[in-house]
């Protein structure tokens, strides 16, 4: 059975962010009246939640859509392209080369659409039938050619000889998208104030995360280098810092020892984001 990503339930702790954050501003807003709130702040930490909820939006497309004909776009969950991905390597495994993918052809080509076919009915048999697998026939189809593609495009690099500088990157982009998730759920169990999440989660994006670089120490161990990001306050730093103390402390100590060692790096040389708070960044 297929298990739910990381980057679904990432989205899912920062909507339990935003709903909190949304209870307290109604509460904040009906007693606003008869206290002595600042309506300045209260405005400003609307609009925190209101942008938040809307990052949140865009992340919670899970999949990415695919192009079909006449223009109209199938929108594919993460999963579905996970189980798909796992049927085709099963059938390439077989020894039946009639259900074993072939990149040299279309993926409309009558093989590869029986091969398309045989996965379908082998992910409706895993789920109990068509009626209970959560994927359609569209979305199975449209996650097979996507598959297909990035197949052919695997086979080019290998050929051009770029694919080890293409995996290297998506590799680092993939521990990025990691410790983010990291982050976002440290900060769901944190013991601040709805305010003080809502005001973090609010740059708790990859425009915000440093990339660790793998290297190798002394001993030939491997290692991770933590780029510095240019224009980031002390503020911000140290509550990257707590965040990330609070997930090391959650691990259980035999998990803590298997973990990569991170060391200082260079200073990364992307720009500041344009939407930096005056509390995260500080000036040129």
């Amino acid at each position: 059975m297929a298990e739910v990503s990381l980057s679904d339930r990432y989205v899912l702790l920062l909507n339990d962010v935003v709903n909190e954050n949304k209870a307290v501003r109604e509460k904040l807003e009906q007693t606003s009246a008869s206290t002595t709130i600042d309506q300045r702040a209260l405005k400003d930490l609307a609009n925190k939640v209101d942008n938040l909820d809307a990052k949140i939006s865009k992340l919670a497309e899970r999949g990415r859509p695919v192009r079909q004909t006449g223009g109209a776009r199938i929108q594919v969950p993460k999963m579905c392209s996970n189980d798909v991905r796992r049927k085709i390597k099963i059938l390439s495994e077989s020894l039946d080369d009639e259900v074993a993918l072939n990149i040299n052809e279309s993926s409309e080509s009558n093989h590869n659409l029986a091969v398309c076919q045989q996965l379908t009915n082998e992910l409706f048999l895993e789920y109990g039938g068509q009626e209970k697998c959560p994927w359609t026939c569209i979305q199975i189809k449209a996650a097979f050619k996507t598959y297909m593609k990035s197949k052919k495009a695997h086979a080019k690099r290998t050929l051009d000889g770029t694919n080890a500088a293409h995996v290297k990157k998506c590799r680092r982009s993939n521990r990025k998208r990691e410790k983010l998730g990291r982050r976002l759920s440290s900060l769901n169990s944190k013991d601040w104030t709805p305010e003080r999440k809502a005001k973090v989660a609010a740059v708790l994006t990859l425009d915000y995360i440093s990339s660790d670089e793998s290297d190798a120490d002394e001993e030939g161990k491997t290692v991770y280098a933590v780029k510095t990001l240019p224009g980031q306050s002390q503020n911000l730093k140290n509550k990257k810092k707590s965040l990330d103390k609070h997930h090391m402390e959650s691990l259980p100590a035999l998990v803590r020892r298997r973990l990569y060692l991170r060391k200082k790096g260079g200073v990364s040389l992307r720009p500041k984001p344009t939407d930096c708070p005056d509390w995260a960044c500080k000036d040129d």
